[in-house]
């Protein structure tokens, strides 16, 4: 996948996701969660179909603990900020759960391409 796909599709994520939450749409919330899905699965496709170098295994591995990282620190930025806003007024246990999963691929594939271009 080119970076210019890449960008064009977290773009389109980032606006899927954004209009899904202030119009509070599943729809939209659920084809941005597959979306990203979808990229991570296919930004790691080799054009080659050879084994993977180190330096892409170096770059899937730190593309994916970044990620993880993300997610780990919205969750407890949530976990500090439901006290002061109270979320379970306004999204289900279910939305946040697939929210933090769209949002954890895509930072997957936004650090896999930066790595990428870096490396």
């Amino acid at each position: 996948m080119k970076t210019k796909v890449a960008y064009l599709i977290m773009g389109i994520y980032s606006i899927l996701l954004i209009v899904g939450l202030i119009f509070t749409n599943d729809f939209l919330i659920n084809i941005s969660t597959a979306l990203a899905i979808i990229s991570a699965i296919a930004i790691q496709q080799n054009e080659s179909k050879k084994e993977p170098d180190e330096r892409e295994k170096f770059i899937v591995d730190r593309a994916a603990s970044l990620s993880y990282l993300s997610v780990m620190t919205i969750i407890f930025l949530g976990y500090i900020g439901n006290d002061v806003i109270g979320f379970e007024n306004y999204l289900s246990f279910e939305l946040v759960f697939q929210i933090l999963i769209g949002i954890g691929f895509m930072t997957f594939v936004s650090m896999y391409v930066y790595l990428m271009e870096k490396y």
